[in-house]
């Protein structure tokens, strides 16, 4: 058995370059997985991402559970137009407290937006990673009650007011 430069303990033949084809390889995968995680993320991982982070309370489809305070997806499109919705789509305990980085969210929030949110057309300013970081600084500790506060002001202010006529109380 001989055991010189080119052969391992085992006492093969080594192939020579394959720790660097190893270290290669390795060094791939953890760039891939960081440009991931800095923004440079694939339907595919958003995707993977809303399943891993969201789907648990708001569903395979976005749908929520609204009877117990879990909004279903389709209303961010209505609140993602007002500084006050923007805010709120992401100071919620479930984004405001995700694992997932500021650039990171900010795409899987436009994804949501996206593919859930419909009734904003696709006509919205992305999130941006600075404007995550600076909503998540301040999570809501009220998120239900300032939802419904932000869906009723913005249901009157899209909607023409209409006058109530008084009525007669017979005098």
């Amino acid at each position: 058995m001989h055991h010189g430069d080119d052969y391992g303990i085992s006492g093969r033949k080594l192939v020579r370059g394959w720790p660097v084809a190893v270290a290669t390889m390795t060094l791939t995968a953890v760039h891939a997985g960081a440009n991931a995680m800095a923004g440079e993320l694939n339907e595919q991982t958003l995707r993977r991402q809303y399943v891993l982070h969201c789907s648990g309370c708001h569903g395979p489809n976005g749908e929520g559970l609204p009877e117990k305070g879990i909004p279903n997806f389709k209303e961010t499109g209505l609140l993602v137009s007002d500084p006050k919705g923007r805010a709120y789509l992401v100071r919620v305990p479930g984004v405001a407290q995700s694992p997932i980085d500021d650039a990171g969210t900010a795409d899987l929030l436009n994804w949501i937006l996206r593919e859930y949110g419909k009734s904003s057309s696709g006509n919205f300013a992305p999130f941006t990673p600075a404007e995550v970081a600076r909503y998540r600084a301040n999570p809501e500790n009220d998120p239900r009650r300032l939802r419904q506060n932000l869906l009723r002001n913005r249901s009157l202010t899209a909607r023409p007011q209409t006058r109530v006529p008084a009525t007669s109380s017979g005098d």
